[in-house]
């Protein structure tokens, strides 16, 4: 069968290609059976046939000339820009032209979690060319609904819904900050049904999980904060009598099958003249990780977003990403979005610079908002022109404050 194949590539490279590489006949041929069967190598081999005699001899320097994928550059794109773009269904982009360049690389074609196998190595194969910092969308490994964190986000939907009144009442006792966050995530809910989750819904997030932990921790007091841990599902319990209305309380968490053995604890109850119903929903609420929990939740989408860079064994897949003028290889992804359902991850470097760029504007906006304040300021009390008042404004300021916005400002 493996012969058939490979005598089947042969005859349907034309007279050129096979003129060409005829010092490497079985290695040239061997790299079309290194391709997935079916489009990958068709159109591959379809290339290769459409090709000029001078393109053909440019390719024929490059063919099996590196020995690790960390010898692969730019250039080497540019060079073989044809073969990168060579994309059919069960192929990416830059799959063909790895496999064309090493002898060992063998393509998985969609069958495994990774694109490329070198030796013992796997790599997730990534073009992103068109843009330097953009987030990178996973694949199925990156789906959402595969994660808890996601499923904890979904929860407090519902639980936002159902006891939306007793919340915004509650809220809207605390700061703008809090009274914000609430409002934000219930307008962004169906964005988040439909898959989207940006920084800003992170944000909100946060910040709601924080302010009701402190909320719980002001009614129950702060040890009595840390209950529904997981593993402990009742939080609650009603006790029935004869001729007596039947009762219920929250409880220290019990597994199910400590029931029989363990003391319940009775939690104290605490006057809820302020807040009204809200008595009755903290075990419900509690059972969010996150309102327990606010800081794992960035933890916990992290965590997910690393676990792309696992295979099915536990080996660790190394992830190559096409950028415009540079190839990173890394294994440190951090998350940076979700969209259409799936986790979004940046080299930590990319990251990283990011994040610096946005401290830098930070700074730059709040140096131009003083400045400009003392320069109002100065024209109110002075009637002195804009200009000049800019410049005694720019004098008292300082020159260490006037140099953050002027350097940042080119």
């Amino acid at each position: 069968m493996l012969k058939y194949y490979f005598e089947q590539s042969l005859e349907k490279l034309n007279k050129n290609v096979k003129k060409t590489f005829i010092t490497k006949r079985r290695q040239f041929n061997d790299f079309f059976m290194r391709m997935p069967e079916g489009l990958p190598r068709s159109e591959t081999i379809k290339l290769f046939n459409n090709l000029n005699d001078k393109d053909l001899i440019e390719y024929k320097k490059y063919f099996n000339s590196r020995t690790s994928i960390h010898d692969i550059s730019i250039n080497d794109k540019k060079a073989l820009h044809k073969l990168f773009n060579v994309s059919p269904k069960g192929i990416g982009k830059g799959e063909a032209m790895i496999a064309f360049l090493i002898p060992n690389a063998r393509i998985s074609g969609g069958s495994e979690s990774y694109d490329v196998t070198i030796g013992s190595k796997l790599y997730e194969i990534k073009d992103y060319s068109d843009t330097a910092v953009g987030a990178i969308r996973l694949g199925v490994k990156g789906v959402t609904t595969r994660f808890d964190f996601w499923h904890q986000l979904m929860e407090t939907i519902k639980y936002i819904d159902r006891y939306d009144n007793v919340l915004r009442d509650l809220f809207n006792q605390r700061s703008k900050k809090a009274i914000r966050s609430l409002k934000k995530i219930k307008d962004r809910k169906m964005s988040l049904l439909s898959g989207e989750f940006s920084s800003d819904d992170f944000e909100s997030y946060i910040n709601f999980y924080f302010t009701l932990k402190a909320i719980i921790e002001n009614y129950l007091g702060s040890e009595k904060t840390e209950i529904a841990p997981h593993g402990k599902e009742f939080t609650q319990a009603t006790f029935r009598g004869p001729n007596v209305k039947p009762e219920t309380v929250a409880i220290e968490p019990v597994s199910k099958s400590e029931i029989k053995n363990k003391k319940i604890e009775i939690l104290d109850k605490v006057k809820t003249k302020d807040y009204g119903d809200f008595e009755n929903i903290i075990p419900q609420l509690q059972r969010i990780k996150y309102i327990r929990e606010p800081e794992e939740l960035l933890n916990d989408i992290n965590g997910a977003a690393k676990t792309v860079t696992k295979a099915s064994g536990g080996k660790s897949i190394q992830f190559v990403v096409f950028r415009p003028e540079k190839i990173n290889i890394t294994t440190n992804l951090v998350y940076s979005g979700i969209s259409q359902g799936a986790i979004k991850v940046l080299e930590s470097t990319i990251a990283e610079a990011k994040l610096l760029a946005k401290q830098k504007l930070k700074i730059k906006k709040e140096a131009k908002t003083r400045y400009e304040k003392e320069r109002e300021k100065i024209m109110k009390k002075t009637g002195f022109s804009k200009a000049k008042s800019g410049k005694l404004a720019a004098e008292k300021l300082g020159h260490e404050h006037m140099s953050k916005f002027r350097k940042l400002k080119k």
